[in-house]
């Protein structure tokens, strides 16, 4: 991993936690996975990460800087999720008998 794993792009007042409580941010702040950002009421930002990615801050939401690009994030193995949905899809096949033979058996 890189010294930074992104940096904060800023329009009005932002805050960042480097884990030891909220300081004002400049614009270009270096993030590390786990510093938290909320941007104030009057602010927003962006955590940009090293690959492009973009990851909104908006006001009084406080964002989490990943130790993954949320952007690639889905791109590794399938999302556990995705394991489920696949399974129920062959499930439902399996149940529904469709075996592609349309032919009654005769008695």
């Amino acid at each position: 991993m890189s010294a930074e794993a992104a940096t904060l792009e800023r329009k009005g007042p932002v805050l960042v936690n480097y884990g030891s409580g909220y300081v004002a941010a400049d614009n270009g702040a270096p993030l590390q996975p786990g510093d938290a950002v909320m941007a104030k009421p009057s602010g927003r930002g962006e955590i940009v990460y090293d690959d492009g990615c973009r990851e909104p801050v908006e006001p009084q939401k406080v964002v989490l800087v990943q130790d993954v690009s949320p952007c690639v994030k889905g791109a590794g193995p399938w999302p556990i999720y995705k394991l489920g949905e696949a399974a129920v899809i062959a499930g439902s096949l399996l149940v529904s008998g469709d075996n592609g033979y349309d032919q009654p058996a005769s008695p």
